[in-house]
């Protein structure tokens, strides 16, 4: 077996905040797209608009508590770079890089059944696995 992949708890948390806010944009991007621009967009802009909604207060009611933390955000950014210096390795990467980015999508959908739990009646929080 190879080596495991890392986990982008940061980035996923993000990305799960979107799916729970009804906002699948970006984890179907990830989930289809076959080119690697597409990829780069999609995930620059779900931590940008992450932090237009949460950091900057626009984000009010219920899902203003569900936002993640401001460590979150750029612990999130700096996962996209890392997941982007991975595919600057090498083409052969590119398969890799493809099945990486559909499992964060995934894993995002699944963690956003998580997000807010406690403040909705019952979990622990947003805390992925």
């Amino acid at each position: 077996m190879g080596k495991e992949s890392k986990i982008y708890n940061s980035l996923i948390r993000v990305l799960a905040f979107h799916v729970r806010r009804g906002n699948y944009a970006y984890t179907d991007i990830l989930s289809n797209a076959l080119n690697i621009d597409a990829i780069e967009r999609a995930l620059y802009d779900a931590v940008r608009d992450y932090h237009s909604l949460c950091a900057r207060g626009l984000e009010k009611g219920a899902m203003e508590e569900c936002c993640p933390s401001v460590e979150d955000v750029q612990w999130a950014r700096k996962e996209v770079d890392e997941l982007f210096e991975m595919y600057d390795a090498g083409p052969h990467m590119y398969i890799e890089f493809l099945r990486l980015t559909r499992e964060i999508a995934i894993k995002a959908i699944t963690e956003s059944l998580k997000v807010c739990k406690g403040k909705e009646g019952g979990g622990s929080g947003s805390q992925a696995q």
